[in-house]
């Protein structure tokens, strides 16, 4: 029998999730992403629209955007930092940004665009419980759109898996 070191998933997200129990910890984590993670040349810019009737955040920025692979090492838990890997120093350490929606929300959408492409995915309360053990499917909303977009994203954060 071999022993290995294991986790699960599901509990690791929610417990990152406690970090950000209030809404402006979760925006100001969508928002310090916008501002850090830019194409070089590109002066930040961000915008954050809350939607009261909805009772949803959205973090919109001009960064830099991911592709599907960007994507799915967003939502890898506790992975390496790219950047930091690159050599290139910023704030990001332990991959708490997919986890940040779920201190106070249902739902979280992300949208990105990435040289001439655009993709959307969505992560709800609802699948994070459904899941298993060690692994919580993404739903893919868009896959590499062609759009005429600037590089760049939005983060939606709902209280409500429906809006």
């Amino acid at each position: 029998m071999t022993i290995t070191v294991r986790s699960n998933v599901r509990r690791d997200l929610l417990q990152s999730a406690q970090l950000f129990r209030n809404e402006k910890l979760v925006t100001w984590e969508y928002v310090s992403n916008g501002l850090q993670y830019v194409d070089p040349g590109t002066s930040p810019a961000v915008q954050v629209t809350i939607d009261n009737r909805n009772r949803a955040i959205t973090i919109a920025d001009n960064g830099r955007g991911m592709d599907l692979e960007g994507l799915q090492n967003f939502f890898v838990m506790h992975g390496e930092n790219q950047d930091r890997q690159e050599g290139r120093p910023g704030r990001g350490r332990f991959g708490t940004g997919k986890a940040a929606a779920f201190g106070i929300a249902e739902a979280l959408r992300v949208t990105s665009v990435r040289n001439g492409k655009r993709s959307s995915v969505e992560l709800t309360r609802e699948a994070i419980d459904a899941a298993g053990d060690d692994e919580i499917p993404i739903e893919v909303l868009e896959r590499d759109v062609d759009c005429d977009e600037p590089n760049g994203g939005s983060v939606r954060v709902a209280r409500s898996a429906e809006h």
